[in-house]
C-alpha cells in the first residue's frame, strides 16, 4: 500500500485560504500609517495642539447648545456671562443618566443637550441654577428629599 493521501475538504481550503487573505489584509494596513489629526502619532508629538483642539471643539458644541436654547442668557434673570452659565433640567432631576452616559466627555454632553433642544433643559446662571435646586429640594437623586424636623 501507498501513503495514506489526505484530502483537505473544500471548507477547510476555504477558511484557510480567507485566514492567510486575512493577514495580508493586515499586513498591508498596518504598514500604512494612520492619517489626520487624531492618529496616536500625531497627538504624542503635538499634544498642545491636541488638547486645544478638544478644548475648541467642546466650547463650539457648547456655543450650539446656547443657540440652540435661545442664547447665552439665563432665563430668570438675564445674566449673560457665559462662564457662569449652566444647563438646567426644566422637569428636574439629577441628570444621573446624562452622566453617566457621556462620562465626562462634556462635548458630547453639549451635543446632546443641542440635539434634544428647549424640551428638555434650559439656561440658568450659577445663583438661580442653585437656588432652582433648593426650592424644588433637588438634591442630586432627582426625588425631593423629605424635609428635617
Amino acid at each position: 500500500m501507498g501513503r495514506p493521501t489526505t484530502r483537505l475538504s473544500q471548507q477547510t481550503i476555504y477558511n484557510r485560504n480567507r485566514w492567510i487573505a486575512r493577514v495580508e489584509w493586515l499586513k498591508k494596513r498596518r504598514a500604512i500609517k494612520p492619517r489626520g489629526d487624531r492618529s496616536a502619532e500625531w497627538q504624542g508629538k503635538n499634544r498642545e495642539k491636541a488638547i486645544l483642539a478638544v478644548k475648541e471643539w467642546v466650547q463650539r458644541w457648547r456655543m450650539v447648545a446656547f443657540k440652540v436654547l435661545g442664547g447665552p442668557v439665563c432665563v430668570r434673570c438675564g445674566f449673560a456671562d457665559i462662564r457662569a452659565l449652566q444647563f438646567d433640567h426644566i422637569v428636574g432631576g439629577s441628570g444621573r443618566k446624562e452622566r453617566k452616559k457621556y462620562n465626562g466627555r462634556m462635548g458630547s454632553f453639549y451635543k446632546y443637550v443641542a440635539e434634544t433642544g428647549k424640551f428638555k433643559f434650559q439656561v440658568l446662571c450659577a445663583n438661580c441654577n442653585t437656588i432652582k435646586r433648593h426650592v424644588e429640594k433637588e438634591w442630586g437623586t432627582g426625588k425631593p428629599r423629605e424635609e428635617e424636623a
